[in-house]
């Protein structure tokens, strides 16, 4: 935290950044999620057929 005040940075604004940081980590690890089980439905689909 030390090197972030001597930057320029307040801890205020630092800690919304890494809270939008992994707001968007984690919407993009859930769209990821989704995307692999669609693929693997669409997989399992296909196989069974």
């Amino acid at each position: 935290m030390k090197a972030y005040m001597g930057s320029g940075f307040t801890p205020l604004v630092v800690q919304r950044n890494k809270a939008l940081y992994f707001d968007i980590a984690e919407r993009l690890t859930k769209q990821a999620q989704l995307y692999l089980n669609a693929q693997g439905e669409e997989r399992q689909y296909w196989s069974i057929k």
